[in-house]
């Protein structure tokens, strides 16, 4: 072959790389090129979901709460919204995470205050596959980071630890966290457990439902009392990459909010 031939068919190659490059990765430019596992939400429950996005791909799952309150002699309506949950897919069984509540607008007696919510930053990773009665089973660690609206934010770097599993039978499954955060308080810092238990079935081949328990415990003397919530929704599968959920939930005693609803979606590439 002569030199000038060597050189065209050299840059013919080259021109054709980026393409051959992404045809073998995901759309992050890493990982797999496909999907090969059904879309998993960790909204609208309070319970976290056990699996992974794949390397490459990013899901991004987002929507708006209302919640009313009211005890305490004092009415409370807050509204938030975009809810905002960025995974990206990084290794096999490893997902980064950015999290971020949003705007809060926030209505309490004759107080109006309104802005934006600290946000987080953390990552999942699955540690054993669903093995028989053998369940899955990942953790979630993130740091909450100080970034909110004067009084909104904490103020303060907040850690937290989130256990996760969950079985999957058929049509149906079962799941739960066990969750703690060191939070920023009003006089001081204390440790926070928070617990759920959730179950999901499928009602259709688009259409699913769930009910779910989730508690707050503060472990000491604080301000802050133990919370106990039930909540229950839909959700719609339009597409196997886009969701859409609905989700209303009550508190269990006093200390609890009175009423929380919402909508979202999810999406992934």
């Amino acid at each position: 072959m002569h030199k000038f031939d060597t050189f065209i068919l050299c840059g013919l190659l080259s021109l054709n790389l980026p393409a051959a490059l992404h045809a073998e990765s995901g759309p992050l430019g890493w990982g797999d090129p496909e999907i090969k596992q059904e879309m998993e939400t960790d909204r609208p429950d309070f319970t976290e979901g056990t699996q992974p996005i794949s390397p490459g791909h990013l899901q991004i799952e987002t929507g708006y709460t209302y919640t009313y309150d009211g005890g305490g002699g004092q009415r409370l309506e807050e509204h938030t919204l975009p809810e905002l949950l960025a995974r990206i897919g990084a290794f096999e069984e490893l997902e980064l995470r950015i999290a971020w509540a949003g705007y809060i607008s926030q209505q309490h007696g004759a107080i109006d205050e309104s802005g934006v919510s600290d946000f987080s930053l953390g990552f999942k990773h699955r540690v054993l596959n669903q093995d028989d009665w053998m369940p899955d089973l990942s953790y979630i660690g993130e740091l909450s980071i100080p970034a909110g609206s004067s009084g909104l934010t904490s103020g303060a770097v907040e850690p937290a630890f989130k256990l996760l599993w969950a079985y999957g039978l058929d049509r149906y499954s079962v799941a739960g966290n066990l969750n703690l955060a060191a939070l920023q308080g009003e006089d001081e810092r204390y440790l926070e457990v928070s617990s759920s238990l959730a179950f999901g079935a499928d009602l259709t081949q688009h259409f699913g439902t769930y009910v779910e328990y989730f508690g707050l415990y503060p472990a000491e003397q604080v301000v802050e009392e133990d919370e106990h919530y039930l909540n229950g929704g839909f959700t719609w599968s339009v597409s196997p990459d886009f969701q859409l959920d609905l989700r209303t939930g009550f508190g269990l005693n006093g200390d609890a909010i009175d009423l929380f609803t919402g909508a979202g979606f999810a999406a992934r590439i």
